[in-house]
């Protein structure tokens, strides 16, 4: 089941048209987990990381794929 959460709209989510080269504008805009985020997928990612003894890498890789989830290390 996924979760709906709120992300932040700090960089590299905020992209401005007008200053943004091509090769850029065409790429999806990606959004950082806001801590409220983080604290409603913590049971997965607790779940992925301990338990199923996956790298923070694949974690990562997991929850964004599966979620839409990315959160950064700050």
């Amino acid at each position: 089941m996924r979760t709906l959460v709120k992300y932040e709209k700090d960089p590299p989510c905020s992209q401005s048209s007008s200053s943004t080269s091509p090769s850029l504008a065409s790429s999806p805009e990606v959004c950082w987990a806001t801590s409220e985020a983080f604290e409603a997928h913590r049971a997965i990612i607790t779940r992925l990381y301990i338990d199923e003894a996956k790298s923070l890498n694949r974690v990562s890789a997991d929850m964004a794929r599966d979620y839409d989830f990315r959160a950064t290390s700050v």
